[in-house]
């Protein structure tokens, strides 16, 4: 049965033209809506423009920069203010524990500013070295000599500036020593930190049981401190230091009734003369006591160095100070002493205008006033 073959044919007509011209309207339109953004933004920026101008004018009104200028000098006063308050803490604590009144209580305060300007430290800061000075017994003459050179001797040898005052307040009571003595004091501390093995906590540990036995024999500051300087180079430091020799200085001079530079010699000689080790270690033994015997050893041993050390140490006027100018010779110091003299100033506009009594008042008032 033969196959019918049909045909479809599909017409497809598009109206290009149409479609072109509705296009052509869209953008058209679409265009003059953009005009019209375009023209909206600029009146906009333009309005932007002239609040910009009107504020920048505003801004340059003379009573705008009289507010903003008085606004900046309120807040100049407060600091002022608040430095002067912790300044006044810290002497009102000194003339509690000193019981300086007065006159002298009026020296303490101007000390303590002239450092507070001229050092890195600041005034509150010397008021607290101070108070650590009045702890150790000083009187007001004693705080104002030994102040300047506690503030050396806390630079030089990097501890805190009431560390540095109490340090050296008790070498100089250990010794019987006048405040007068304060720099030498610091300037053989601050020689020794730098010749031997020696820092501020190990002579503080060291002298503090030795010094008043030192003082008993007749041994310098001096020596002393060499002697401690000796025997922290061979490991031997601290509290350690201390006891052992405070053991030796008491037993060499009961024993040789000399002083000690000649019983060290007294005692080489026996040393160097014995047989054996053993020997040795009996000799210095029955001198010192078992504790003590390496000790008596080592600085027989070490007496050109001790001899060396003493005469440095003795000879060591101004070694604090000098340390303590080169080591802010820079930057950092600059900025610290700076930092100090800002606070000073403060301190001074807010004594003239009386700041701080007036705040009191207003404090006072409120606090019994409801």
């Amino acid at each position: 049965m033969a196959k019918k073959t049909k045909h479809v044919h599909i017409n497809v007509t598009s109206n290009v033209s149409g479609v072109s011209k509705k296009a052509t309207a869209s953008s058209d339109k679409l265009g003059g809506s953009l005009k019209k953004t375009k023209g909206q933004a600029s009146g906009m920026s333009g309005a932007f423009g002239g609040l910009g101008s009107k504020l920048k004018s505003f801004a340059k009104h003379p009573a705008v920069l009289a507010t903003a200028a008085l606004a900046a000098i309120g807040r100049g006063l407060m600091a002022a203010m608040r430095v002067a308050e912790g300044f006044s803490k810290s002497m009102s604590r000194l003339s509690a524990i000193s019981g300086a009144t007065g006159e002298d209580l009026k020296a303490l305060n101007n000390n303590a500013q002239d450092l507070g300007k001229s050092t890195q430290f600041t005034a509150a800061q010397v008021a607290d070295a101070q108070t650590e000075l009045a702890k150790m017994g000083f009187t007001t003459t004693g705080i104002l000599n030994a102040t300047s050179g506690a503030l050396d001797l806390a630079v030089s040898s990097g501890v805190e500036m009431s560390e540095a005052a109490e340090i050296m307040a008790a070498t100089m009571n250990g010794f019987g020593m006048s405040t007068a003595e304060a720099s030498r004091i610091t300037d053989v501390m601050a020689k020794s930190f730098v010749t031997s093995a020696l820092d501020a906590e190990k002579f503080r540990e060291s002298m503090k049981l030795v010094a008043p036995t030192a003082k008993t024999t007749k041994v310098s500051l001096e020596q002393t401190t060499a002697a401690l300087a000796v025997l922290a180079n061979q490991g031997i430091a601290g509290s350690m230091a201390g006891t052992s020799l405070r053991r030796t200085l008491m037993e060499l001079s009961a024993k040789t009734g000399k002083d000690f530079r000649t019983s060290l010699d007294i005692y080489a000689d026996r040393l160097q003369n014995a047989a054996s080790t053993s020997e040795k270690l009996g000799i210095a033994t029955e001198a010192v006591g078992v504790r003590s015997a390496g000790v008596l050893i080592a600085l027989t041993e070490q007496r050109d160095k001790l001899d060396e050390l003493t005469m440095s140490y003795e000879a060591a006027g101004g070694a604090a100070g000098d340390m303590v100018d080169v080591m802010e010779d820079n930057l950092s110091g600059d900025k610290k002493k700076m930092k100090s003299a800002l606070e000073g100033m403060a301190i001074a506009v807010s004594n003239a205008l009386g700041l701080e009594k007036a705040m009191r008042g207003v404090v006072n008032f409120l606090s019994t006033g409801f």
